[in-house]
């Protein structure tokens, strides 16, 4: 996959797991008012958290084994 002169290899280091993370929510079949569970947090389960934001789910709950790998949101997101 070739990167344009606008992204650098930074952003571009992100771009396969972006893509896997959308393909993987898009393939879910999740509709507004489904409640859904992340297994993981780190780069994808976060990634993939924050399009089903986008998605207006009913409930998202993160899970993770790791500590470290758990954001912490407040108690609603609005």
């Amino acid at each position: 996959m070739s990167l344009t002169e606008k992204v650098s290899f930074e952003e571009g280091t992100f771009l396969l797991l972006a893509k896997e993370a959308t393909a993987w929510v898009d393939s879910s079949g999740v509709k507004a008012d489904d409640q859904v569970v992340v297994l993981g947090q780190e780069v994808v389960g976060s990634l993939m958290t924050q399009l089903l934001r986008g998605r207006q789910v009913k409930q998202i709950i993160t899970v993770d084994t790791l500590s470290f790998a758990m954001p912490t949101f407040p108690a609603t997101w609005g």
